[in-house]
Parts: C-alpha cells; sequence; structure tokens
C-alpha cells in the first residue's frame, strides 16, 4: 500500500510538470486543419498532453486505491491546476497574447476535485459519517483490549464471519464500553472503533424483572411459613424462573 502510494505520488507531481509545459507551449503549436474538420500537426511537444494525461490516470488510479475519494478528488484538482499555471505563466511571459479561454472551465473544475479530496480525507481517517454504507464501509460488534499508549487491539467477527484482530488508535474512555467496529470490506485491517450503544432496560423489561421478584418473594415466605414443602418450593420457584 505503501508502495503505491509513493508511485501515485510521484506520478500526480510528474503529471503536473508535464501537463504545465504542455500548457505553456500549446499557443506555439501550429495546428493544420482539413476541409472535414479534421486538424493535425507536426510538433512533438503535442505528445506533452498525451504523457501528461497518461501519468494524471495512472496518479489517479494508484492513490484512489489508497486514498479513495481523497485520491480522486485531487487528481481532479492537480490536472486542471497544472493546465491553468502554464497558461498564466505563458502569458504573464507574453508567450501569448490573450490567456486562454479555458483558464476559467478548469479552475471550476480543479475547485470541485480540492472539494472532493477534503471530504474524503475527513471521511477516510475519521469515522464515517451517514455515507458509511454506501462507501464500502461496514459496521459488526467488536471489543477492545490490551490498551496501551493510546492503542488498543479491536477484535471483531466480520459479516463473512472472518476473525480480525487490529491495533488501533483508541480514546481511553473506551475502556471497558460496547464498542463497534467500522471497516472497509475490501480491506478490514483498516478497521476504526467508535462506541457502541448501551442496552437500555425497556419499561416492560424493568415491569418483569419486578413481577419476578413478587413472585419469588411470596414463594419463599410461603415456605418459610410451611405452606409449601422443599419440593414443591423447588418447583414452583424453577417455573417462575422459566416462563
Amino acid at each position: 500500500m505503501k508502495i503505491r502510494l509513493v508511485i501515485g505520488a510521484l506520478a500526480a507531481v510528474a503529471a503536473w510538470f508535464v501537463l504545465r509545459d504542455w500548457a505553456y507551449v500549446s499557443g506555439d503549436i501550429e495546428w493544420t486543419c482539413y476541409g472535414n474538420g479534421e486538424c493535425g500537426t507536426n510538433d512533438g511537444r503535442v505528445m506533452l498532453v498525451v504523457a501528461g494525461v497518461a501519468l494524471a490516470v495512472l496518479a489517479l488510479v494508484l492513490l484512489a486505491t489508497v486514498l479513495r475519494v481523497a485520491g480522486v478528488g485531487l487528481m481532479l484538482a492537480v490536472a486542471p491546476l497544472a493546465m491553468v499555471s502554464g497558461w498564466e505563466a505563458a502569458f504573464a511571459d507574453r508567450q501569448v497574447e490573450v490567456l486562454s479561454d479555458q483558464v476559467g472551465f478548469w479552475r471550476v473544475v480543479a475547485i470541485v476535485g480540492g472539494v472532493v479530496a477534503v471530504l474524503g480525507l475527513l471521511i477516510e481517517w475519521r469515522l464515517p459519517g451517514p455515507t458509511w454504507r454506501l462507501l464500502g464501509w461496514a459496521r459488526v460488534p467488536a471489543e477492545l483490549d490490551d490498551f496501551r499508549d493510546g492503542m488498543a487491539t479491536l477484535s471483531f467477527t466480520d459479516l463473512e464471519g472472518r476473525p480480525h484482530a487490529v491495533r488501533v488508535r483508541a480514546p481511553e474512555q473506551l475502556r471497558g464500553q460496547p464498542v463497534r467496529a467500522y471497516y472497509l470490506v475490501r480491506d478490514p485491517s483498516r478497521a476504526r472503533p467508535a462506541p457502541g450503544k448501551q442496552p437500555v432496560l425497556t419499561t416492560n423489561d424493568k415491569d418483569d424483572d419486578d413481577s419476578l421478584s413478587t413472585e419469588l418473594t411470596r414463594l419463599a415466605a410461603l415456605h418459610a411459613e410451611g405452606h409449601l414443602t422443599d419440593v414443591e418450593f423447588e418447583q414452583a420457584k424453577r417455573r417462575v424462573l422459566d416462563r
């Protein structure tokens, strides 16, 4: 995973420089257009855009496998910003007389990509929000133990019945508390703990407990007063407890 992250980051950096160089020189490339609406050029610099797009796609694929949504958003921001930077640099250096009319569109794309990247990071590095299922997360009951230096072992069984034990960061407040494990279905090793629901005793449960206690007290009193033999008392008590 670290290798994919490193290679993806290097591809993203390379895509930035290649796409920026292409945007910088694009104004100098001469195109020949034919009557059928097709255009062509013999200028080899046109291959810069092909190489830049290929590097951007490679970076997107690799970063998406590691950073998920954040990786996609990152490349949606990097590639357009690289071209905008090249066009602006060419205009500032008077390589072209007019700033490309594509700058506005690609700025909007870059902003959208940046928003997606930020939201992706929030989703990836914090507990999933309401969209956790849509993003491929699962949630199951779990246990936390072996607390040491802010870390603990999160033990859980995934939805396919496979057991897992993952070292995670866990606040001391979760010690001894019911917890749940959120994990990526494709990668359970990246599970995170979250507080589980405390068992709630409903009104009916309380009424049943009170009724059971009252009945056992009554039977004990009858047994103590000699109205029930030992055998009758045990039989009656079992009947009450088995209800």
